[in-house]
């Protein structure tokens, strides 16, 4: 998956006439560490290719992936693109851009693990959250929710957001992402 992710970072990069130099001071990630990934050659962190997706204004999945070519779409449990956070052990599985301005993501949280703070997106990006199993803290900006089992919430995706979980159980939350136009 390194190679497809870098050889598609680098595609949408020179389609939006970005040097190296450019998306490295857009995403945060150093101009080294995106010449690897584009050549294939390093795998990156999680909070990385949230970073580099959101510097290129496309989904992640997007970067992961190369868009469907027939309009009835099905993704197997088999399919779905994962990232896993090395530190925590987090999992956030790309399940189905509906269109290029919308994402699903299943986020999977071992117990107490808290996931790196997501990057910003731009302004007019809203995010809706759905607990389908345990309980989690999703914090936005200055306000932190606690979310149980079958809860959801809406937040502007456009300021700084994190999810942990501080319950012994594993949570699972559903994540759709409604990218701002």
């Amino acid at each position: 998956m390194k190679k497809m992710f870098g050889t598609t970072v680098q595609k949408i990069r020179r389609a939006n006439g970005l040097r190296l130099d450019d998306l490295a001071q857009l995403s945060g990630v150093s101009r080294a560490a995106l010449s690897k990934i584009e050549r294939g050659e390093r795998n990156t962190s999680l909070p990385n290719a949230l970073k580099i997706a959101e510097a290129l204004k496309v989904p992640l999945l997007e970067l992961m992936d190369e868009p469907p070519s027939q309009p009835f779409t099905v993704v197997r449990s088999t399919e779905t693109k994962l990232l896993i956070d090395s530190e925590t052990q987090s999992v956030r599985e790309s399940l189905l851009a509906l269109t290029r301005h919308c994402e699903l993501i299943r986020y999977t949280l071992p117990p107490h693990a808290e996931m790196a703070p997501f990057p910003h997106h731009k302004p007019g990006t809203r995010e809706a959250f759905v607990v389908v199993a345990g309980s989690v803290y999703v914090r936005a900006g200055e306000i932190t929710v606690n979310l149980q089992t079958g809860d959801s919430a809406s937040l502007p995706g456009d300021q700084e957001r994190q999810l942990s979980n501080t319950g012994a159980d594993v949570a699972i939350v559903l994540v759709t992402i409604l990218y701002g136009l």
